[in-house]
């Protein structure tokens, strides 16, 4: 490695020390304190607004002294129902903030009474009282409320216990959230929990089924792993039980969505197939959903090539929050009190210490915005977390997942497993639908790489023969594979299988879609530099690159590939194959999936979450190794999978060998997408997650 790379390895891997070295420092200052301090937040009498500045020691949860247990993140799980009551609990952190007299959501806890801050000013209009009010007025405002929806709760209690087991009313207190995670899952869960893991190969060792079998068994924390949405509110209809709504209920509280919409990225396309599917599926009025940018770089480019259709719902989604295309309405005078989610890797949020990049902060700085309950959408692909995201994770009300595998890795690391809630990732089942498309003609466009180039296609047949010659059996079998250029994606296991697996004489292709990760992008020339250092031990001759007739073709396509095109991709193909060491979901493969497709891919991390050997075929996992990508800090020291190249081999031979098979494992993949993972799907699963929060979070105090 050069000089110069690994000096500025060195500096990241300094910051992030800094950044921990940080966080412990406050850690410990804050335990001193909270050791020498009573609780002040036990018994029945309603604690003041003193006492709610303080923070709540609970178990393994929030971080002692955070910003998230003191100001910004009141949370709503476990004891503080049980001690001061809903409305106290989600009010808290505002009537701290206006007791202290700082600016809410920066944690500072200095003295001062008069709501003369932002933070206060924000409260007072919150509650409909004149934005000088005192914190004891608004405390008082507030602790009466309180007690009325309690009084209200207990009156229903008592009318349901007198009407003698009627059917049960709709609890005005709602029930802490760590209680709802007990539900039992839906059995969509309960089938994907229940899927084998490990498939094992004759003359094979079973491979490692996910982190659950390295440690054995299905794990603590399987009880958590998918909590069961409350059922979707029920209607009237007008003479048809069965009829949609017209208009979605309100939300009390709208979800503020804060991700890289613009930035092109993984997370970009996840978080914009979560808004318009919620929006376009009439699942919630689009006035309740807001967007900002957050987490990466916006570019125009990105923003031009969308559909316009998207691009501008977005934008008028975006405009109700203030964001880069245009001012918000909302300010002045006082925007609504927002459930916002931060939809990035946690080293983008701002909780328990803030990052830089003060544009695009999430959760948003309270003196602008306020907020009153805060989701964390994030994965990762290694077998536990950097310790600088776990504080981060533990900042949020919820941690959102996707899968019941990133469930047990988030716990094993630390985070409050009451606080992970699994929500898959969705993928547009109407744009990447087969029948839509025609096959993009291959090998157009493509470099070759290895082998020797085809020969030339025969003459058009005659009419009468027409039918014979043109059966697809007469073209290559093409395998596709579609990632970015990094260790973490195996690249070299699929490299070693096919090279060694296929020669010249099979009349198969195989198409590597890529992109650079870092560095350039002559891919050809990696491939041959790979190669070269690894003949000898596969067994290769030493002029392998130049011997006639040994190697399979091989194909690379690294241009930009639009939206409107990618799905030929995957129509020219028979079978999509990526031995990665660590997917957080795997987005390639959910394409390839609903584009009818028989996938071949890891046996391990997010992708067990939707492969099993009824819709695909999962690559066995030798074991786990340590990370040896030194490009970025965060998988430092962290563990991954190692593919067998050797059940690679066997996969893709059997593919080849099994068309019938492999076509009928598609399809079954395609209505797997449809049935689980689709839009509708998707966004009824999403809606009654933000009901579900809408009912834990009381209404704000009417005006007095």
């Amino acid at each position: 490695m050069e000089a110069g790379q690994q000096q500025i390895q060195d500096e990241e891997y300094e910051d992030v020390r800094w950044l921990e070295d940080m966080m412990r420092a406050r850690d410990e200052e804050a335990a001193a304190a909270a050791a020498s301090e009573p609780d002040a937040l036990d018994g029945d009498t309603p604690p003041s607004a003193a006492a709610l500045a303080q923070p709540r020691r609970r178990h393994n949860s929030t971080r002692p002294g955070s910003t998230a247990a003191t100001t910004s993140v009141p949370s709503t799980t476990g004891e503080q129902f049980d001690d001061i009551g809903p409305s106290l609990s989600i009010w808290s952190s505002l009537h701290a903030a206006a007791a202290s007299g700082a600016p809410y959501g920066h944690g500072s806890r200095g003295g001062g009474g008069a709501a003369a801050n932002p933070a206060a000013a924000f409260v007072a209009a919150a509650l409909g009282l004149p934005t000088d009010a005192d914190a004891e007025t608004l405390q008082a405002v507030v602790e009466a409320a309180a007690k009325e929806q309690q009084q209200q709760q207990q009156d229903g209690q008592d009318v349901q216990g007198a009407a003698g087991g009627g059917k049960q009313q709709a609890a005005l207190r709602p029930a802490p959230a760590a209680a709802a995670r007990s539900q039992a899952p839906s059995s969509v869960a309960g089938q994907r929990l229940g899927q084998a893991q490990v498939q094992p190969t004759e003359g094979l060792p079973e491979a490692t089924a996910g982190i659950a079998a390295a440690r054995g068994g299905t794990g603590p924390y399987a009880s958590a792993l998918r909590l069961q949405p409350p059922e979707p509110p029920r209607y009237p209809s007008a003479g048809n039980a069965s009829a949609a709504p017209s208009e979605p209920a309100p939300l009390n509280f709208p979800v503020w969505w804060m991700a890289p919409f613009w930035s092109g990225s993984g997370y970009s396309s996840e978080a914009i197939n979560y808004v318009l599917s919620l929006t376009r599926a009439g699942q919630v009025r689009p006035e309740d959903v807001w967007i900002g940018h957050h987490g990466d770089v916006a570019r125009d480019k990105v923003v031009a090539a969308m559909a316009p259709e998207d691009r501008s719902e977005l934008q008028a989604l975006e405009a109700q929050a203030g964001g880069l295309h245009s001012p918000s309405p909302l300010h002045p005078p006082v925007p609504r009190a927002a459930v916002v989610v931060c939809h990035s890797l946690p080293t983008n949020w701002q909780l328990p210490e803030p990052t830089s990049g003060a544009d695009d902060q999430c959760p948003p700085a309270a003196v602008k915005a306020g907020y009153v309950y805060l989701v964390g959408r994030t994965m990762f692909e290694t077998d536990r977390l950097p310790r600088a995201f776990v504080a981060r994770c533990n900042s949020m009300n919820e941690v959102w997942v996707p899968s019941a595998w990133a469930v047990e890795v988030f716990a094993a690391s630390g985070v409050d497993p009451a606080k992970l809630v699994v929500l898959p990732e969705g993928i547009n089942t109407t744009w990447y639908d087969p029948d839509l498309y025609e096959p993009m003609p291959l090998p157009q466009g493509s470099e070759l790489v290895f082998g020797e180039p085809p020969p030339p296609p025969p003459p058009s047949p005659p009419p009468a023969a027409g039918a014979a010659a043109g059966k697809e059996t007469s073209r290559p079998y093409r395998l596709l594979s579609a990632f970015k250029w990094e260790p973490r994606k195996g690249w070299d296991v699929l490299l070693e299988a096919y090279l060694t697996e296929f020669t010249a004489q099979d009349n198969i292709e195989l198409y590597i879609i890529t992109k650079p990760f870092v560095g350039n992008g002559d891919f050809k020339q990696h491939m041959h530099n790979w190669l070269k250092r690894a003949q000898r031990r596969l067994g290769l001759p030493a002029d392998v690159l130049g011997a006639a007739g040994r190697l399979p073709r091989l194909y690379v396509i690294s241009h930009h590939i639009s939206d409107a095109d990618f799905p030929r991709y995957y129509k020219a193909a028979d079978a999509f194959v990526l031995p990665s060491r660590g997917e957080g979901w795997g987005r390639p493969h959910v394409e390839a999936m609903s584009m009818g497709l028989p996938l071949l891919a890891t046996n391990w991390s997010g992708i067990t979450a939707y492969l099993d050997p009824s819709v695909g075929y999962p690559i066995a996992v030798e074991r786990l190794i340590t990370v040896a990508d030194n490009s970025v800090w965060w998988f430092r020291g962290l563990k991954w999978a190692q593919p067998s190249v050797k059940h690679t081999r066997q996969l893709m031979r059997h593919v080849f060998s099994h068309r019938e098979e492999a076509r009928a494992k598609g399809a079954a993949a395609r209505r797997r997408m449809v049935e689980r993972y689709s839009p509708p799907v998707l966004a009824a699963e999403l809606a009654a997650h933000l009901r579900r929060i809408d009912s834990l979070i009381p209404p704000l105090p009417p005006p007095v």
